[in-house]
């Protein structure tokens, strides 16, 4: 690229604009180069909803009554599809994930929600229809509906659904022989971020700690996802591997990161919110050197202007983020 040589961190001002992972690799490198500027970051984690009770009835309720490990059953209240060489999982609550301003009625995040939450034409009431009701109901939501959903969704990928394996046995861990594991093809992006996770991210869709409010089954637990590094990588792991999240935290600085020309932009209603400085109980100041804006979208609607069209708090946020580049930039 003519000019190229000369645009270097220190020669030229580098603006930054990410969001979830990559949100957070801008705010890692303002830590790491403090002259690339400015940039802006949102990030986070989700997990999945499951109640551990008659293992064997819940399996036949949903379908895969001949997974023979809970904790894959308990992984496999997603929907799980095989294409070639890769799986796709799809939570019921990345329907919620995906959720912007634009996703109206009849999605089918919230068809999941009524068909739990409605009975015979009734909403359910503050003490809800009860365990028994939630576990075949939402059985019958996904046997009946969400399933075939799933399956039609990622359809395109390839031309013809599940075609090394059924997605009913997709969902097994302790075959080590799969390809999924196995495959290490150029541009197999679930192996490189797998390697990340299992050794410097830790980001594990798991349950949370004991006192605390769960929405992921307490059968998932880290060991549960460590034990899976060993399936992808047996040559660097022989057993489940703790990943050095506190050196992560410390070369970065984590929620403490403190550093000029940073701008945070996250959603209230983003499922990750937690994740970021915008964390409810973190209390963390936003600065004219560090600014940190919300608005009142979802995961990423910041980044599209669509959103700053629809809703005034986004937009205030986007003009807020342009106004701050503009005067760094000045600098």
């Amino acid at each position: 690229m003519p000019g190229g040589d000369v645009v270097k961190p220190g020669q030229a001002p580098w603006i930054l604009i990410e969001g979830s992972y990559s949100g957070a690799l801008t705010s890692w490198t303002m830590v790491n180069n403090i002259d690339a500027k400015p940039t802006r970051h949102f990030l986070g984690c989700i997990g999945i909803f499951c109640h551990r009770r008659g293992d064997h009835m819940l399996k036949e309720v949903f379908g895969p009554g001949d997974l023979g490990h809970v904790d894959d059953f308990a992984m496999a209240h997603t929907s799980c599809f095989y294409f070639g060489d890769a799986l796709f999982f799809d939570f019921h609550l990345v329907d919620w994930q995906s959720l912007q301003l634009d996703v109206g009625p009849g999605a089918m995040f919230f068809r999941f929600c009524d068909a739990l939450e409605v009975k015979d034409g009734i909403n359910a009431g503050p003490g809800r229809w009860g365990l028994e009701n939630a576990i075949y109901s939402w059985g019958n939501f996904w046997n009946t509906t969400y399933y075939n959903y799933r399956k039609a969704r990622l359809s395109f990928i390839v031309k013809s659904v599940e075609t090394r394996m059924p997605a009913r046995s997709c969902i097994g861990t302790y075959d080590m022989s799969e390809s999924y594991w196995t495959n290490t093809t150029v541009n197999n992006a679930v192996r490189s971020w797998t390697w990340m996770v299992c050794n410097q991210v830790g980001l594990y869709q798991d349950d949370p700690p004991y006192g605390q409010p769960a929405i992921v089954s307490r059968i998932l637990d880290p060991i549960y996802h460590e034990r899976q590094c060993i399936n992808f990588f047996p040559e660097a792991f022989a057993s489940p591997p703790q990943p050095t999240t506190a050196e992560t935290n410390m070369m970065y600085a984590g929620w403490n990161v403190d550093v000029e020309c940073l701008f945070f932009a996250n959603g209230l209603r983003a499922p990750w919110r937690e994740s970021t400085v915008s964390a409810d109980g973190l209390y963390k100041p936003s600065t004219p050197s560090m600014p940190i804006y919300e608005g009142g979208g979802f995961y990423g609607s910041d980044m599209f202007t669509k959103s700053g069209i629809d809703d005034p708090t986004i937009a205030a946020v986007q003009e807020a983020a342009l106004e701050y580049m503009a005067e760094w930039l000045a600098e």
